[in-house]
């Protein structure tokens, strides 16, 4: 939520008066085609990896957390959450390649090296 503190705007053909509180809705600019592409309300995670642009546009445009000092502090719990379930996923199981005889190189995806082609996973538990 913002307010207007400077002086009466137009944006869009819409005058927004000085002192008026603007909210901005994150779950509807998300579901932006401008910026998630075709069919944004479908679950696709694939649409922020790679280096086309319109992978970049989509990762500079998610804002589930909002942005810089004025970030949700559920971001740092929800990180805290995700490595908690890793330790103690692996606290449990073993992991393996699904084919160990597989090689493959490495290509960088939204920042992180990956290996080309992708690696199965098969996640055994302990106690079998």
């Amino acid at each position: 939520q913002r307010v207007n503190l400077q002086e009466d705007i137009e944006v869009g053909g819409y005058v927004i008066p000085k002192g008026i509180n603007i909210n901005i809705p994150m779950a509807v600019t998300h579901m932006n085609a401008k910026y998630f592409g075709e069919n944004p309300k479908v679950f696709n995670p694939a649409r922020f990896i790679g280096d086309s642009e319109s992978s970049k546009k989509a990762r500079s445009s998610l804002m589930q957390f909002g942005q810089w000092t004025r970030m949700c502090v559920g971001f740092k719990f929800a990180s805290v959450e995700i490595r908690a379930f890793v330790v103690a996923l692996l606290q449990q199981t073993s992991v393996h390649l699904e084919n160990p005889e597989e090689q493959g190189t490495g290509d960088i995806e939204a920042g992180v090296l990956q290996p080309v082609p992708k690696f199965r996973l098969v996640f055994k538990n302990f106690a079998s």
